[in-house]
């Protein structure tokens, strides 16, 4: 396994851009009320884990160590989510969604003739009915990944509304799909709900953690469902649910993450709440129970966050923060911080990561168990483990490393393309950058 601890320096990156697309992700899905609009066509960089293809590479399934070009041109990328080992690309108008990686368990939502190893990005055409298949037309609004499941939120029946209704395929194992009646399922079904406010809701996002779900709405309210041992659905219970419940006292929430086993929400006023997993801190030492059921805080005056494995990154007044596991370095900290802080390789407590104190921080992302850092100027930062090539570095040979990720050396025709890394994304064994067509 190569690992990657932390930085020796940082080169700062003074000159500050709008913040206006400023965009992150996580180690399962992370993701804004309203996914971002960039100003010109995108591509996408990618690197780590390919063993099913969701790096979109057919000629080689082995770990890429470098970033690699992947997808299509035609990709206007405004999202990427990762679930555990397939992606999904989200088209900036949304009215695609591009899949590719393990479909064994359905999480294709493209019924039962998907290849069970998606090897290229393709337009998903979701199938609604395995009996008498219906081509799914529908605009796609945001989607999310888990373990083995996939769901998306598209248009009402009606079509009276943009907006509001989610579909799930996959594993219905803890009830991830939010359906009673079935065990898995290779197209996608609309969620079910007995609870009215729930039907009358327009779910607005998703996010997801390995098998539960937290949609958030249009006012700002949170439903989840699937796997609750640890408190994750955020309901007061441990006990699985395969309907939504609601996430107890959460309003006025913009933004929704979940990474394994435990999940939180940033408010319109910038306080960051967390619930479930917190063996390892994840909580960022708001409570000290190994599981909290429902929602605690965290951190104030946070602009974005993204959730990791185990471990969360924030931007506080521009400055970044992390806790949680950093056993492999996907904190940024070194060994020597103040032991109060410090717990066998567990931040305790949101600290600032020392080495970005003069980084102008554009976008972050938190992946299994490592992370990914944009900076205004392009630069991309990349710390943790790098045992499948997360980092995009072919060799590391230091258990102590601090380097910038190698898209603009390696992909030489970056610049002459005149395109920009805009931001950044990560699942759990990959990582990706988003790059925009515009000059430099």
């Amino acid at each position: 396994m190569r690992i990657a601890f932390a930085f020796v320096a940082v080169v700062s990156c003074i000159t500050a851009i709008a913040a206006q697309n400023t965009a992150s992700s996580s180690g399962f899905s992370c993701t804004t009320a309203v996914p971002p609009k960039y100003a010109g066509a995108t591509t996408i960089f990618a690197w780590g884990a390919n063993w099913y293809g969701q790096l979109s590479s057919p000629k080689d399934i082995e770990p890429r160590p470098y970033p690699l070009l992947v997808g299509s041109a035609s990709m206007n990328v405004s999202k990427i989510t990762g679930g555990f080992m397939h992606n999904a690309v989200l088209d900036a108008a949304g009215n695609q969604a591009w899949l590719a990686g393990l479909a064994e368990s359905g999480q294709m939502g493209g019924g039962p003739t998907v290849n069970t190893k998606q090897t290229q990005y393709l337009p998903v055409p979701f199938i609604v009915d395995d009996v008498d298949p219906e081509l799914f037309t529908r605009a796609v609004h945001d989607i999310a990944g888990g373990y083995q499941h996939t769901c998306l939120i598209t248009q009402r029946f009606n079509w009276t509304t943009p907006q509001g209704v989610v579909y799930c395929s996959g594993n219905n194992d803890k009830g991830q799909l939010g359906r009673s009646d079935i065990e898995s399922v290779t197209y996608i079904l609309p969620v079910t709900a007995t609870d009215p406010m729930f039907t009358a809701a327009s779910i607005t996002a998703l996010a997801s953690g390995p098998d539960n779900m937290v949609a958030l709405t249009s006012t700002g309210e949170l439903w989840s469902w699937g796997a609750n041992s640890n408190g994750e659905l955020g309901n007061g219970q441990t006990t699985d649910a395969n309907q939504p419940v609601r996430v107890h006292n959460m309003r006025n929430i913009v933004k929704i993450g979940c990474g394994f086993g435990f999940c939180a929400a940033l408010d319109a006023s910038g306080i960051l709440y967390g619930w479930g997993k917190n063996d390892r801190f994840q909580l960022g030492g708001a409570s000290t129970e190994k599981a909290v059921a429902i929602p605690v805080q965290i951190l104030a005056d946070v602009s974005d966050f993204s959730c990791g494995g185990a471990h969360m990154l924030a931007v506080v007044e521009n400055r970044l923060y992390s806790w949680g596991e950093g056993t492999l370095g996907a904190t940024g900290h070194p060994k020597n911080i103040p032991s109060l802080v410090l717990d066998r390789w567990y931040v305790r407590t949101p600290t600032a990561v020392a080495d970005f104190a003069n980084v102008n921080i554009r976008s972050i992302a938190a992946g299994g168990k490592h992370s990914i850092v944009l900076d205004t100027c392009g630069v991309v930062y990349t710390f943790g483990s790098d045992s499948l090539g997360q980092l995009g570095q072919e060799k590391l040979t230091a258990k102590r490393y601090q380097f910038r990720s190698l898209v603009a050396k390696t992909n030489a025709n970056i610049k002459r393309r005149g395109v920009k890394p805009v931001a950044v994304y990560a699942s759990w064994f990959n990582s990706f950058v988003v790059t925009e067509e515009t000059a430099l």
